[in-house]
């Protein structure tokens, strides 16, 4: 059995150069059973051209942006290889399952984590059985849709094995933030319980956090210096900070363990699960960046347009005393959601002002499927086209929402304009080539 693992790159927007952690979990659960999967990150390796006569099935991964070039993908394969088996995996399918598996050149989609779904399909395609006791897998019997019962949760995540690095381009995946640094991606944990409308994380990793032991971290971070020489480590969980004491006892560890690396959140943690002593704890075992997701300068679109479940008190709080560990901080807002007005915009560029973080990122909130947003507005979208579903470009996307683009320029603007930060960049050590790049992402909102 030949397994091809494909993470396409999307047709519009620029594509992310973070190593893909769900693929990486795959291939590494299809080694550990006798398999050899092959894997295609197109997003950093763009010319590669896929052999597609060599294998027996492909799993692609997806998110909304890309499920174009996911399905332009699929029909290239089966061009080259009728018999090929074409799956799909990620957080659009998971969301529209039935979308993908209706077209002609889509097999399957498999809803939900992917490890053992995919490992039980190549087991059943060797064994010449029937896909209806996969769990997750959405087909087609003679033609029509059906979709299995859902796989549950795997609250064991220490059984999986680490992430196959070896077989990603790793010297492709550099941390700009970092000066270039060698970078290497990993988890600690799956899972959020939170409600905020616009984030389709729980759909795909489900409300409950589930956290890998402290030792099973320790291993990954082994594998990554010792065995790939990684200069940054980029923790990618959705909630690090939800058992503080676990954190505690990852920092002591690391501590513990002499690692020779620098790591930071790029996904955020909550702004109401903090301490001095977290944050100065961090910063001593090599945390350098933490980022929070902070969303609005209004309490009203927090409390009821969101549903962040934080206090701007508890963001300010944050922020301080993160900046007082001496981390960079690094802030995310969102602006243009059903319900909020100029005013609210209004307050949340102040708030970016007022808190001054080393970066501010700005976007407008982008329906994707799967998200309370999108049903809220699903009536209302002002283009079908998922190439151009993005938060990134500064653009409506759904009818009401065009009030929001020139307080995204705004946003932009009074950020990377002020003095003060633009002189603080400029004295950054190593901060010339992400400066140079925040300044061109800047012109080119501006012209947009």
């Amino acid at each position: 059995m030949s397994v091809a693992l494909v993470n396409p790159r999307p047709h519009v927007f620029e594509p992310s150069n973070v190593l893909p952690l769900g693929l990486a979990y795959i291939a590494a659960t299809l080694e550990e059973n006798g398999y050899s999967p092959d894997v295609f990150d197109l997003n950093v390796e763009p010319k590669l051209k896929i052999p597609w006569s060599r294998y027996d099935i492909v799993g692609i991964t997806t998110v909304t942006s890309s499920i174009k070039a996911a399905w332009q993908l699929c029909r290239e394969a089966k061009c080259a290889n009728p018999q090929i088996l074409t799956v799909l995996g990620g957080h659009h399918v998971n969301a529209l399952p039935e979308e993908s598996v209706s077209l002609p050149d889509v097999d399957g989609v498999i809803r939900g984590e992917g490890e053992y779904a995919m490992l039980e399909l190549c087991e059943t395609i060797e064994r010449g059985k029937s896909f209806k006791d996969i769990l997750g897998l959405t087909y087609k019997v003679n033609g029509a849709v059906k979709s299995n019962e859902p796989r549950p949760l795997n609250r064991e995540l220490d059984k999986l094995p680490l992430p196959a690095y070896h077989l990603f381009p790793l010297s492709k995946y550099e941390s700009p933030e970092r000066g270039g640094a060698q970078s290497g991606s990993m988890i600690t944990s799956r899972g959020c319980p939170f409600s905020c409308t616009f984030c389709s994380i729980r759909n795909l990793h489900g409300r409950a956090f589930r956290p890998l032991s402290v030792n099973r971290v320790i291993e990954n971070m082994h594998l990554l210096q010792e065995r790939f020489k990684v200069d940054h480590i980029g923790i990618n969980d959705d909630l690090l900070n939800a058992n503080m004491k676990r954190l505690f006892q990852i920092c002591s560890r690391i501590k513990e363990e002499r690692f020779d690396f620098t790591w930071d959140t790029p996904n955020g943690i909550r702004v109401d699960l903090v301490s001095e002593e977290m944050f100065r704890t961090m910063k001593s075992v090599g945390c350098t960046r933490v980022c929070f997701g902070v969303e609005s300068g209004s309490q009203y679109v927090l409390d009821n347009i969101i549903k962040k479940r934080i206090k701007l008190e508890q963001v300010r709080r944050a922020v301080r005393l993160a900046k007082k560990s001496g981390m960079e901080v690094h802030l995310f807002f969102v602006l243009g959601l059903p319900g909020e007005t100029p005013n609210h915009m209004i307050e949340t560029i102040n708030l970016a002002m007022e808190l001054n973080p080393d970066y501010a990122q700005f976007s407008i909130a982008c329906p994707y499927p799967g998200t309370e947003l999108y049903w809220q507005v699903k009536d209302k979208l002002l283009s079908d086209d998922w190439d151009y579903f993005g938060h990134w470009e500064g653009k409506a996307m759904f009818k009401g929402q065009e009030v929001a683009e020139p307080y995204f320029k705004l946003a932009y603007r009074r950020f990377y304009l002020m003095p003060r930060y633009m002189l603080r960049m400029a004295l950054r050590r190593n901060s010339y080539k992400h400066f140079k790049k925040k300044i061109g992402t800047l012109i080119h909102f501006l012209k947009g």
